[in-house]
């Protein structure tokens, strides 16, 4: 039996994003596919636009339970650390609601006022926000090394939005990054610890780095085009082979 390849992401890895693609849909292989392509091997493609790091995190383990015996290599890009992710009772295959708040459209501002007519509390604090992903990316870390799966992770997304206009929180994360215990530990990551005032970088950066705006779907959609994600897929790809 062939083994296969394990795919966790948001909409930086759904096979199906071009089909969402701004202004007009779209049509091209996704890194995951292309990574498949360079092992010779099927795809369990798990992400989902939208998608947070808890949804990540379970449905990567989901797939990863239900073919245990049968994995050449699990590739995560993580999402945005302010993702908020929440079980719902569908009939299709989409598990989780996710809530992603930005000042765009006033997203944190909606954001915020359902958290206090859910739970009576505010949106959870950055060092709330750390902690918990942390814990999503070290955990699946070590469960895979004590499997012996191979394993790489990134960033596709920078880690945290913009909650106000022109206020940038990587300060503030930066520091309680730094001061995590678990910052040293993070094994087979491209790009950590992800922020660039700490010397990380995210893949969306790394893809303006390297492509300028020929990585863009279009002027309105950031998300990497064909170029952009032949360009991930061999830096991924290139990153594992050494790891």
């Amino acid at each position: 039996m062939s083994k296969k390849i394990i795919v966790g992401g948001c909409s930086f890895s759904d096979k199906n994003y071009p089909k969402s693609a701004k202004p007009k849909p779209l049509d091209f292989k996704m890194w995951p596919t292309l990574i498949g392509e360079m092992h010779g091997l099927e795809v369990i493609n798990t992400a989902k636009c939208g998608f947070g790091n808890q949804a990540i995190f379970h449905e990567t383990l989901k797939a990863v339970w239900e073919n245990i015996d049968n994995i050449e290599h699990v590739y995560v890009m993580w999402s945005e650390w302010a993702r908020q992710d929440f079980l719902i009772n569908s009939d299709n295959d989409r598990w989780y609601e996710t809530f992603v708040p930005r000042y765009e459209n006033d997203w944190s501002t909606k954001t915020e006022a359902w958290y206090r007519r859910a739970f009576n509390h505010s949106y959870p604090s950055m060092e709330q926000l750390v902690k918990t992903n942390f814990n999503y990316i070290h955990t699946l870390q070590q469960t895979l090394k004590q499997l012996e799966i191979p394993y790489t992770a990134c960033q596709g997304l920078p880690p945290m939005p913009w909650f106000k206009e022109g206020v940038s929180p990587e300060k503030e994360m930066a520091f309680e990054i730094i001061k995590h215990p678990l910052s040293e530990t993070i094994e087979n990551f491209i790009g950590w610890p992800m922020l660039e005032n700490i010397g990380g970088y995210s893949m969306k950066e790394l893809c303006e780095l390297s492509l300028g705006q020929k990585y863009r779907v279009s002027i309105e959609d950031a998300h990497p085009n064909e170029i952009g994600h032949k360009f991930i897929a061999s830096k991924i790809y290139e990153y594992s082979q050494k790891s």
